[in-house]
């Protein structure tokens, strides 16, 4: 899950609240926070940061999956 720090209408810590309970209930959950200024705006210009972490997170399960390269999938330049 994804979070901003400085998000006031979804803040912070209620993602990290649902991460908590995913754990709790044996779902395998993952919590990044940005660090930005933009509030609740973040998630439109912190564009950078969120495709690195997207990116990352979509490689893991590919591995964990047996996706390689050389399988068809859907692959977009990011």
């Amino acid at each position: 899950m994804l979070a901003f720090q400085s998000d006031w209408l979804y803040p912070a810590s209620r993602s990290l609240e649902i991460v908590r309970a995913c754990k709790l209930a044996g779902i395998d959950a993952t919590y990044c926070e940005i660090d930005s200024t933009y509030g609740h705006d973040a998630f439109l210009l912190e564009v950078e940061e969120e495709t690195h972490l997207v990116k990352y997170f979509l490689q893991k399960v590919f591995l964990e999956n047996g996706i390689t390269g050389d399988d068809q999938v859907l692959r977009y330049d990011i």
